[in-house]
This record gives C-alpha cells, structure tokens and sequence, in this order.
C-alpha cells in the first residue's frame, strides 16, 4: 500500500509552495507560508486533488495542478501527496446530482465526453474527449468494459433511468492513442495495423475476445 499524506485546507495558498516536474513534486515550502505549520513532506509527489464532487488523480505534471489549483481557488480542496509516483493515465471522478441531464453529451464505444454544455456544473471542469472508465450507481451496479454493451446510449439510458438517485459515480480517464489508432464508434473498437488494409477486433461486448483480422471484406477468427 503506498504511502499517503492528505492535505486538506479550506483556502489551500496559491504561494508558498513550489511544485516541480512531470508528475508534479513538492520541493519546497516557503517559511512564511500558512502551509509551513503543517509537517507536509517535501519531495513527494503531489497528483490528487478533490475539490467538493470532483477529484483529479493521476495529475500529470505540475502545470497543470497549478492550473487547477488557481481555477478552483476559494474553495475546498483536498491535496494528496504519494511517496512514490502514481502511474496511470489521467483520471477524474465525478459525484452526480441527481438530475435528468448531467451536462455531459456521451458518444462511441467505449463512451467518450463528447461534449460539455455551457450550462453544466462540470463546464470548464472536464474536457472534451476523456473516455467513461465506469458508472458507478447508487446500489453498486457498475456499468463498464467488463459488464458488456457499454456504449454511449447504454450509459445515457442507465443515467437517465436513475436520474432520482444521489451518489452516482461517474469516472473518466485520458486515453492516449498508441501508434496508428482508429476509434469506432461502433459495438466493439478497431485499432488498425500500419498496413490500413488489416484491422484487428480487440473488444466485443464483454464476451470473450477472439483475435481477429479483417482483410479485403474476408473475416478470419483465430480461437
């Protein structure tokens, strides 16, 4: 279990401390700092912040929690410190109201932010383009990858069908395309080979993979 240290200041100071590198570690903490009361370990790695219903983790490097801390400045925040570097890609964890509409337009497979309305709560909070990694909802259910049909219109008929619930999970992670990438929007993903005549089926519906190829309309699976 890694180690962790949770700083939680209502009015976390936007001086005082000094945030370096990719992920972001603390290196110094100024001696006038409201912060210098705390017995905060330097040298650590800082890539968590939680402020109300929505936690950012796996933050990536230190401009960017720099920039989260200033867009959120004022409010609650929790700041997390790890021992040693989390890897993973970005990730950010909403807690949804509950409403019909979230304020998110969800498309593809797996189900992509599409888009932020203007009018959401999560406006200027989450960019277009992260991927749902799951949905979690008020009973535990969780809808993802592993449990199958999860496309777009499966997530916004689950949101809508629970729309009275509090406590729903929602969470979103960076994915980063790994050499000639192709996304579907289609029940499983296509990610091409170099040569674009090839195509291989990685996921299905949660069923069990096949390795298969796709060459010139002719299907052939591999067992």
């Amino acid at each position: 279990m890694d180690v962790v240290f949770t700083l939680s200041v209502h009015d976390l100071p936007l001086a005082g401390m000094t945030l370096v590198g990719t992920p972001p570690v603390l290196i110094a903490i100024d001696a006038d700092s409201l912060l210098s009361t705390h017995a905060i370990p330097l040298n650590w790695y800082a890539q968590s912040l939680s402020v109300e219903n929505i936690e950012y983790s796996y933050i990536a490097d230190s401009h960017t929690l720099q920039e989260l801390l200033h867009q959120f400045h004022g409010a609650p925040r929790t700041l997390r410190i790890y021992k040693t570097p989390q890897i993973g890609p970005p990730q950010i964890t909403l807690t949804l109201p509950a409403a019909k509409d979230v304020g998110l337009d969800f498309d593809g497979f797996p189900p992509v932010v599409s888009h932020v309305n203007k009018s959401s709560m999560w406006h200027t909070k989450v960019p277009e383009g992260f991927v749902v990694d799951r949905l979690v909802l008020s009973d535990g259910k969780e809808l993802s990858l592993s449990s199958g049909g999860f496309t777009a219109s499966n997530v916004n008929r689950a949101l809508m069908e629970t729309s009275e619930q509090e406590g729903r999970v929602l969470v979103l992670k960076k994915v980063t395309p790994k050499g000639d990438m192709t996304s579907s929007s289609g029940p499983f993903d296509l990610s091409s080979f170099r040569n674009r005549s090839h195509w291989s089926i990685k996921r299905m519906f949660g069923m069990e993979e096949k390795a298969s190829v796709v060459k010139k309309g002719v299907t052939k699976s591999v067992d």
